[in-house]
């Protein structure tokens, strides 16, 4: 069964003067929200829940790029079964808002046919995209899927959306983060923790 995933909704910021970050990145974060110890221990337990299902074969470990690349080599390097890599790209997002117009690249769903697919992503936010990607590949048939985030944040939901993910590491509160992957406009991925920007910058 897979473990609960740690609620950070009423947890105070962190300092960024507390924690080592980047001099270029200091005077953006309004603070650490989770630090980057504490992400991976939690990735680490993920990876222990999602190893307790047997799987035929390989999983099919689907990243969705480019934020979830962070947490996915993490994950998949601590399951305890072979892992067929893939990745696909799609998106939603300019600057802090989701658009609502779904960016989708070619990727080749029949792959998943007969297989027990994984699908790997950084945050949940409205999960309109994450339900239409869950959508295609099960119309391929998969002998299993499941979903893997390591972050989810309820409060945006949209409400037509009835996706749950299998496997969370954090609820975080409705706000913009970025760091250990995630980004705003293609900066601060490789931030080690993930911290919550300034507000003037998500204006």
């Amino acid at each position: 069964m897979a473990s609960q995933p740690i609620d950070m909704r009423h947890s105070p910021l962190i300092e960024v003067d507390q924690l080592v970050v980047s001099p270029a990145f200091e005077a953006d974060l309004k603070g650490i929200l989770i630090p980057k110890g504490y992400v991976d221990a939690r990735i680490e337990k993920l990876a222990a829940d999602v190893s307790e299902t047997t799987v035929n074969g390989d999983l099919l470990a689907i990243c969705v790029l480019n934020g979830a690349m962070h947490f996915y080599d993490k994950l998949i390097g601590q399951i305890s079964q072979p892992v067929e890599v893939d990745t696909i790209r799609l998106g939603s997002y300019c600057g802090t808002s989701s658009t609502g117009v779904i960016l989708e690249y070619p990727f080749d769903y029949r792959k998943c046919q007969g297989r027990d697919v994984l699908v790997v992503e950084d945050i949940i936010d409205t999960g309109r995209t994450l339900e239409r990607l869950v959508g295609r590949i099960k119309a391929e048939n998969p002998l299993s899927l499941r979903v893997a985030c390591l972050l989810d944040k309820p409060e945006r939901r949209d409400s037509t959306v009835t996706l749950k993910p299998d496997y969370v590491g954090f609820v975080i509160p409705d706000l913009f983060v970025v760091g250990y992957g995630l980004d705003f406009n293609n900066r601060y991925r490789g931030l080690p923790h993930i911290a919550v920007l300034q507000d003037q910058l998500t204006r």
